[in-house]
């Protein structure tokens, strides 16, 4: 919410050249017709995760699809979304292995040494995440962003910071 507690609209986020989280189906039809990307947390898994990611493939707006589930074995991302980089959540306390789908690692950057640690192992683009607390408005949020990334600059570059 923005600071009179109303959410901002799709175009607010655009504008900022930020993306809203989480993501709603009305939030997608709105992004796709400010040409705004969005990145969409796929929260099922096997094949209703894959039915999900056909229908955000639909969608001009979803740029990321994170998917924290398992894909069916016989998962074929040239079939089901083509136009949809898929990240795969990384916690670095964890350590598991990337899925051979997984394009983009999405790591929890809270503790910087064992973001550290994990992503000299990745040899995927790798999307820096801390989670905020609560929801900012916009200009926070984007300095909080901002911040994020000053604090990984002496780990150096990643292919994206979230907030």
């Amino acid at each position: 919410p923005d600071g009179d507690g109303a959410p901002p609209d799709v175009q607010s986020y655009r504008e900022a050249d930020a993306s809203p989280s989480p993501v709603t189906d009305e939030m997608l039809a709105e992004a796709a017709q400010w040409g705004a990307l969005t990145a969409a947390c796929v929260p099922e898994s096997g094949d209703h995760a894959a039915r999900r990611l056909r229908q955000l493939a639909l969608s001009p707006g979803v740029a990321i699809a994170i998917v924290p589930g398992e894909l069916p074995a016989d998962f074929k991302r040239s079939q089901a979304a083509p136009n949809v980089l898929l990240a795969q959540p990384v916690d670095p306390k964890d350590r598991a292995s990337l899925a051979p789908w997984a394009q983009l690692a999405w790591v929890k950057a809270d503790n910087l040494q064992a973001f550290a640690d994990v992503t000299r192992t990745l040899e995927i683009p790798v999307v820096a995440v801390r989670p905020l607390g609560e929801p900012l408005p916009i200009a926070e949020a984007r300095a909080a962003c901002d911040t994020l990334q000053r604090d990984l600059a002496p780990l150096g570059q990643f292919a994206g910071y979230v907030v």
